[in-house]
């Protein structure tokens, strides 16, 4: 059905379409079009789209869909069987996606852009977005997720069983993360980005920030973070159950740990850093600090400390029973300061100041 209001001018046109069986579609829509679309059986269907339209596709059986949005446009895609989506969107575009079965979407966002998806069974989903841009992901069953941000962009994923994110954010980005079985996440931040990121069930971290960067990290049952900061950063951590975080800092850098059941940290410092680090229950703390940096540490529980210091830092330490394994205690030199309470020397233990 057209409407015509002069010769080569189509207006507010509605087309829907049901293909089977090997079919192929080239669709151009303009000016308030709607396109219903359901395929199946190795069908493909390029689709552009300007000013204000909409697209429904139902795909399954190996479907291809390519889409190019303009203009306030908006696709509801539902992806089964081995489906292929590429879209690139502009100006106020809006995707929702349902994936399921190895299903693979890629995504091109640009000016305050959204994308909601909902992945299942080893879906894969490739995302680059600018110009404060938003994207939903929850993911379950092997699934992976490439996410490219820069101006605003905000994304919160939610990952379980085995799930892969790789993050790269540029601009005031924002990423909310939670892990659960198995899951791993490599974020690199620029300028003022910020990440919380909770982990449970194997998970690992890799993060690394520049740029007055901020991450909050909770850890739990054998987790992992890989942390590098540069330029006023700051990391909160939590870690229980075997976790492990390594972190290198420069530039003004703080570090908070708060560490339970054989928790190991490993930390490098340099340029004004500081480190408060709580530890119990058989953790490991071990410490290179240089340029004025200050390391404040509580132990308990056979917890072991080693610390390196350089350039007049300053490190206080607070051993409590149990915390000391060897036989002899050397307190250092200089500047440097070690309180040592409740610490009980034996018969037959030597002590060297």
């Amino acid at each position: 059905m057209r409407d015509v209001e002069s010769p080569g001018t189509v207006v507010s046109s509605e087309v829907d379409v049901e293909l089977s069986e090997d079919s192929e579609v080239d669709v151009e829509l303009s000016e308030d079009s709607e396109v219903d679309v359901e395929l199946s059986d190795d069908s493909e269907v390029d689709v552009e789209l300007s000013e204000d339209s909409e697209v429904d596709v139902e795909l399954s059986g190996d479907s291809e869909v390519d889409v190019e949005l303009s203009e306030d446009s908006e696709v509801d895609v539902e992806l089964s069987e081995d489906s292929e989506v590429e879209d690139v969107l502009s100006e106020d575009s809006e995707v929702d996606v349902e994936l399921s079965e190895d299903s693979e979407v890629d995504v091109e966002l640009s000016e305050d852009s959204e994308v909601d998806v909902e992945l299942s069974e080893d879906s894969e989903v490739d995302v680059e977005l600018s110009g404060d841009s938003e994207v939903d992901v929850e993911l379950s069953e092997d699934s992976e997720v490439d996410v490219e941000l820069s101006e605003d962009s905000e994304v919160d994923v939610e990952l379980s069983e085995d799930s892969e994110v790789d993050v790269e954010l540029s601009g005031d980005s924002e990423v909310d993360v939670e892990l659960s079985e198995d899951s791993e996440v490599d974020v690199e931040l620029s300028e003022d980005s910020e990440v919380d990121v909770e982990l449970s069930g194997d998970s690992e971290v890799d993060v690394e920030l520049s740029e007055d960067s901020e991450v909050d990290v909770e850890l739990s049952e054998d987790s992992e973070v890989d942390v590098e900061l540069s330029g006023d950063s700051e990391v909160d951590v939590e870690l229980s159950e075997d976790s492990e975080v390594d972190v290198e800092l420069s530039e003004d850098s703080e570090v908070e740990d708060v560490l339970s059941e054989d928790s190991e940290v490993d930390v490098e410092l340099s340029g004004d850093s500081e480190v408060d680090v709580e530890v119990s229950g058989d953790s490991e703390v071990d410490v290179e600090l240089s340029g004025d940096s200050e390391v404040e540490d509580v132990l308990s529980d056979d917890s072991e400390v080693d610390v390196e210091l350089s350039e007049d830092p300053e490190g206080v330490v607070v051993l409590s029973e149990e915390s000391v394994e060897s036989e002899e205690v050397v307190v250092p030199s200089d500047d440097t300061v070690m309180q040592v309470s409740e610490l009980v020397v034996e018969e037959g233990d030597s002590v060297e100041v």
